[in-house]
């Protein structure tokens, strides 16, 4: 199902390394993306938005 493959994540926070994952919430909120704190919620809500 086609809308399902266009609905997938292209990386999760589960399956990267711990550095990688630092490194890219820093990218995020140096870039004014969300704060940190909004960034680690809508991931472990696994929301699907703007931040994530």
């Amino acid at each position: 199902d086609q809308h399902y493959v266009d609905s997938l994540p292209l990386i999760s926070h589960k399956t990267i390394s711990l550095d990688d994952h630092e490194s890219i919430l820093q990218q995020m909120t140096d870039g004014n993306i969300a704060e940190r704190d909004a960034i680690l919620q809508a991931l472990n809500e696994d929301q699907y938005n703007h931040i994530t």
